[in-house]
């Protein structure tokens, strides 16, 4: 097996795509997704992060995080992974969860670089469900953070009904 190597940078964005063990399509439950945002919540008083942006997929998650304190982006992801597989596993709430694991084990990161990397990496994770389909208009899917950005202004009300646009610029200071 490969030894892979990961870069960090303290205190950068960084993007993340934790998908599904055998892409099996187990986030498509409400009781499942918001067992994933509790989950954020309890590993963000361990592991100190700024939630940016998100999109969950039946069988991946895009997730734009900062990490603000000590720990660096694969000990934040290890310990979500960790906690939501604990979480479901006990409440038993997740009909159709796979009875062995429920991650792919390894995970795929970028450090976002600039102002426009951030921006074009927003624009990928709201726009994503409309790529296979799941719905017409980015604004239609629940399981996103694109209306939270539409609320502070950074994305009109059609955005991505036509093409996908560029958002307004977010200071990353």
């Amino acid at each position: 097996m490969p030894n892979y190597r990961r870069y960090y940078l303290p205190h950068r964005p960084v993007f993340v795509t934790l998908v599904t063990h055998a892409r099996q399509p187990w986030l498509t439950t409400n009781e499942n997704i918001a067992w994933l945002r509790i989950c954020w919540q309890r590993v963000k008083t361990q592991h100190p992060f700024r939630h940016i942006a998100h999109v969950i997929l039946p069988d991946h998650i895009h997730w734009l995080f900062e990490p603000t304190g000590e720990s660096n982006f694969s000990a934040i992801v290890a310990a979500f992974k960790r906690d939501v597989t604990w979480s479901l596993k006990r409440a038993n709430v997740g009909k159709g969860l796979p009875t062995n694991r429920l991650w792919q084990a390894r995970f795929y990161e970028h450090l976002i670089r600039d102002q426009e990397d951030l921006n074009r990496h927003l624009d990928y994770i709201h726009y994503n469900p409309v790529k296979p389909g799941l719905v017409m208009r980015p604004t239609d899917y629940p399981y996103s953070s694109l209306v939270s950005w539409q609320q502070r202004g950074f994305y009109d009300e059609q955005w991505g009904e036509r093409e996908p646009l560029t958002i307004q610029t977010m200071n990353l200071e």
